[in-house]
């Protein structure tokens, strides 16, 4: 077993938390900046952690590999606005973007779907 495994395993044990769950509290500000819009390199930046890893651990929860550019608005505030209607989401991008490309905007919608699904696990263990 290696380190991660025996911290996740204590930390799991400690809070009664499932080791899933210790592994997307320690993942979480990455894969919330990917839905902020973030790019692989300022999520790198900011957290000072290694693209490649950046890379890896947004293809294990979101199934793709992150953005090469900053995005020109937040994904997670617009699909928050949109109450989980991908009619509505496209809309919306096609007036304040030029990122109009349908399997791009389909993208984004998915990463916001699974990171909803990953906050509301968030929030129930902080008790939001």
């Amino acid at each position: 077993m290696n380190n991660w495994e025996i911290f996740k395993k204590y930390y799991a044990e400690l809070f009664g938390i499932s080791l899933e769950l210790v592994d997307i509290l320690a993942v979480y500000d990455v894969l919330r900046m990917c839905a902020c819009g973030y790019a692989n390199f300022k999520i790198s930046k900011r957290t000072k952690l290694d693209i490649q890893y950046i890379e890896e651990t947004l293809f294990t929860y979101f199934d793709f590999y992150g953005w090469n550019f900053d995005l020109d608005f937040s994904p997670i505030a617009l699909y928050n606005r949109c109450n989980d209607n991908i009619t509505f989401f496209e809309q919306e991008i096609r007036m304040i973007s030029n990122r109009t490309d349908e399997r791009f905007i389909k993208r984004m919608f998915e990463v916001c779907q699974r990171y909803t699904k990953i906050k509301v696990e968030v929030e129930a263990f902080y008790g939001n």
